[in-house]
């Protein structure tokens, strides 16, 4: 079958997030033409499936080789049982501090460009965290690989030293912000529901409270030349 036919097959109409977890429960899904609980909510209403699978690779398969779609999002549909796999301290001269460990997770969303489009994702909202954290299925998504990253570095977790990197990144997006040529960490969390961790090296731009029974973070953007506010 022809590759564009299938494509066009295997996109659903606009499902609701309860029948997308429903069809296909505990496995990751692409979806485009996300529409949000409210305006910036990492929360789903409704979108459409153009890929699922067991792992976020197998998701993003089908639509690999297509510009078709310029924003998508891959997500997963069940609850992770794992504990996040979290680094206790980066090895190099940018990120030298460790990072400080929580009983809960708040979770926003964040916008990751590059040379093949726009990809929206789930981060940890993590002030213990000195970097910015990115899966290397996100980065490769978006079209960038190891070979783009400016300089290694080495991650301290708790199974021992691993290899990350650093990259930077078309333009990153959160909390309505959007910065462009924004340096970040790649690094495998391990984690099924989490697909990085917003760190300080990008909240420093910012003023905010946490307010976590509310579920609301207030933020107030301290103009830097790097940040600016993102169009609505």
């Amino acid at each position: 079958m022809d590759a564009a036919v299938q494509r066009t097959h295997d996109e659903t109409e606009p499902l609701p997030w309860t029948e997308i977890c429903e069809r296909y429960p505990d496995q990751f899904v692409c979806l485009i033409d996300i529409v949000p609980i409210e305006p910036r909510s990492p929360e789903i209403r409704a979108a459409r499936v153009v890929g699922y699978g067991p792992t976020r690779r197998a998701a993003f398969d089908p639509i690999r080789d297509t510009r078709s779609y310029s924003r998508w999002s891959v997500v997963f549909t069940g609850e992770c049982t794992k504990p996040l796999r979290r680094p206790t301290s980066i090895v190099d001269d940018e990120a030298p501090s460790p990072f400080l460990r929580r009983r809960e997770l708040i979770i926003v969303e964040a916008e990751i460009t590059g040379p093949h489009g726009s990809t929206s994702r789930r981060l940890v909202f993590d002030t213990g965290a000195e970097a910015t954290t990115l899966t290397p299925e996100v980065v490769e998504e978006v079209g960038y690989n190891p070979r783009d990253g400016h300089k290694p570095s080495k991650i301290h977790s708790a199974i021992g030293e691993e290899e990350g990197y650093w990259l930077h990144v078309a333009e990153f997006s959160a909390l309505g912000v959007s910065t462009p040529n924004f340096a970040l960490q790649v690094f495998d969390l391990d984690h099924e529901g989490v697909d990085g961790l917003l760190g300080m090296n990008f909240l420093r731009h910012f003023n905010f409270e946490v307010r976590p029974v509310e579920r609301r973070i207030l933020v107030e953007l301290i103009t830097e030349p790097t940040a600016r506010p993102r169009d609505s």
